[in-house]
């Protein structure tokens, strides 16, 4: 009942209309009729509206709204009138291009304020123009090397060469860098053409690697603890503190021999210590018995940070050569973060300097400790020890492990 559908609990089924006949909806389709009973054809009849089935709609009277509607779709519409003054495309002003002698123009201007600049030389062409030359373009200006008359950078580096302004050297085919610079040539000693901007603090012209402060230390265990009392188990000292407390150890005890100041006179401390039932040790055996029971440890400095000491021995870079499928070799490298070498940027340098593939990838090392490995494609040794031991990284040869598998000259000759 309709008293129990307006109630407050909306008891009973209703319908809710959605669309009705002859509205616009109903416009805007096929205008079918509605399916007619005997009864609807009676009353249509005494109605007077229709003369039957020939009839394909009912007429709508005058003013109503399904004639209103009717004669609104007469009227000739475009489809533009439907589209918001927002969605029309609006005018692209041409955005002016630069002609190339002006491109010409922003290219040299960026190339020689990047030359008069300070540059850790040797250095890839490629990292030159990215890093030092593309940063000086002034704002709202775009530097295309494919739209000066060089087209190529090595066509424009040769120029500069035939000039004397640089010298380019080809370390692999295909892959130059800069050797030097001669700052004193005309060209480099006046100004620029262009207002350029200055390069940011943070570039890597500012801001480059410097090779940390590394040194061995060792730990205090419980079989050394007697000889250091003021140190707790697991303290690290550096070996020429160890040296030093066991000095001042036999000074105080008067344990050096008269006869003969190289050797010391074992007391049950020293002995304990030591680890030895000996009456006199030699300064340098018994320095060396105490350090082989004490734990290794390393402490890493680098620039701007504060001193980072790790448990055990200094591990070097690793650098290895795999054989995967295909007689396909590879070149592993692992231990880059002990030293704060960036391994995705060693990864670039790497594919720039040898135009081979790179990859990294994490890899477990001594239970939860992860590390990244660089893998290259083939056998990379000779140009990673150039690289690493080179004035961008500065690593001693004595940390790198693994530059034993360098090709040997007979297989370089062979696999040219």
């Amino acid at each position: 009942a309709p008293e129990s559908l307006m109630g407050p609990q909306r008891r009973g089924k209703a319908v809710a209309v959605a669309h009705v006949y002859g509205d616009y909806l109903w416009a805007h389709g096929s205008k079918r009729t509605l399916p007619k009973s005997e009864r609807s054809a009676e009353e249509g009849e005494e109605d007077g509206c229709g003369s039957g089935e020939e009839e394909e709609a009912p007429c709508p009277t005058e003013g109503s709204d399904a004639s209103k509607l009717a004669e609104s779709l007469r009227t000739e519409t475009t489809l533009t009138d439907f589209v918001p003054e927002a969605a029309k495309t609006p005018e692209v002003a041409e955005v002016p291009v630069d002609s190339v002698e002006a491109m010409d123009d922003l290219l040299e201007s960026c190339m020689l304020s990047a030359l008069r600049s300070k540059l850790a030389l040797p250095m890839l062409a490629s990292t030159l123009y990215s890093t030092h030359v593309l940063p000086r373009c002034p704002p709202g200006r775009f530097l295309d090397l494919k739209r000066t008359s060089h087209k190529k950078l090595s066509s424009y580096l040769a120029h500069l060469q035939n000039e004397g302004l640089l010298v380019v050297r080809e370390s692999s085919p295909g892959v130059q860098s800069i050797v030097s610079v001669q700052r004193e040539h005309p060209r480099l000693r006046t100004g620029c053409n262009l207002a350029l901007p200055e390069p940011a603090p943070d570039s890597q012209e500012e801001v480059g690697y410097t090779f940390p402060q590394v040194r061995e230390l060792r730990t205090v265990t419980a079989a050394v603890k007697p000889l250091f009392p003021k140190c707790s188990k697991g303290d690290a000292l550096a070996p020429e503190d160890v040296r030093a407390v066991l000095r001042n150890y036999v000074k105080e005890n008067e344990l050096q021999d008269p006869t003969d100041k190289r050797m010391v006179q074992m007391d049950p401390t020293l002995s304990d210590v030591a680890g030895t039932s000996e009456l006199r040790l030699s300064w340098e055996e018994l320095g060396s018995r105490v350090m082989s029971r004490m734990q290794f440890a390393h402490e890493v400095r680098l620039p701007g940070r504060e001193p980072v000491v790790h448990r055990g021995a200094l591990a070097p870079i690793a650098i290895t050569v795999a054989q995967r499928t295909g007689n396909k070799k590879v070149t592993l490298v692992e231990g880059l973060e002990t030293y704060g070498i960036d391994p995705q940027r060693l990864a670039h340098e790497v594919q720039v300097g040898v135009a081979a593939s790179t990859s990294l990838t994490p890899v477990s090392r001594g239970g939860n400790k992860q590390v990244l490995q660089l893998l290259v494609q083939g056998n990379q040794v000779v140009f990673l020890e150039r690289l690493l031991t080179g004035p961008s990284y500065g690593v001693p040869r004595r940390l790198l492990k693994g530059l034993e598998n360098a090709p040997t000259k007979k297989k370089q000759k062979a696999h040219k």
